[in-house]
């Protein structure tokens, strides 16, 4: 992509100047214009890489999270089952050992 510099840059630099002198002016300006964009264009991709991929990772750690709760959750419903039955199980025996002395 070719980016156009404004025409009279050189013009407001040297006033007065030759031919050559305006080459000159021109071409240095268009290097050290060129130098900038790159350099942006790189600390650009630079962060942009850098936002994409933290963006990934918080996604990656929010589906790890939801991923262990939901296991969490699987493994908290047969535990309070088992106690469940155990109180169940302790009381009917309570209940047959009174039924049995009486």
């Amino acid at each position: 992509m070719k980016h156009k510099l404004p025409s009279n840059i050189c013009l407001k630099t040297f006033s007065v100047f030759n031919f050559a002198e305006y080459s000159l002016c021109k071409i240095i300006i268009k290097i050290l214009f060129n130098l900038i964009y790159k350099k942006f264009n790189l600390i650009y991709k630079k962060k942009l890489m850098e936002t994409l991929t933290l963006i990934r990772d918080q996604e990656m750690a929010e589906e790890q999270r939801k991923l262990e709760e939901e296991g969490e959750g699987i493994f908290k419903i047969p535990r309070i089952l088992r106690v469940v039955s155990i109180k169940k199980r302790k009381e009917r025996i309570k209940k047959l050992r009174s039924d049995t002395l009486l």
